[in-house]
């Protein structure tokens, strides 16, 4: 979900729990993923939940440096 300069990362959730966002510009053999945001835990309250990357040092610190950037919740 894209709009302007910002992505939004939507994913099913389960209320009450918390979900670990992380980020990398790369995949490969050994990619190297980093926390998203300065805490990178998010404790949701619905069934459905989005982030938002707006590339500030607040989420990811700034725009992917090849132009692609993927993201994976664990939780």
């Amino acid at each position: 979900l894209v709009d302007g300069d910002k992505m939004g990362i939507s994913f099913n959730s389960v209320s009450g729990y918390t979900y670990w966002v992380e980020y990398t510009d790369t995949l490969g053999s050994n990619p190297v993923w980093k926390p998203f945001a300065s805490n990178p835990w998010f404790e949701v309250y619905d069934n459905y939940t989005t982030v938002t990357d707006d590339y500030t040092s607040a989420t990811s610190g700034g725009a992917p440096t090849n132009g692609h950037r993927f993201y994976r919740i664990q939780r």
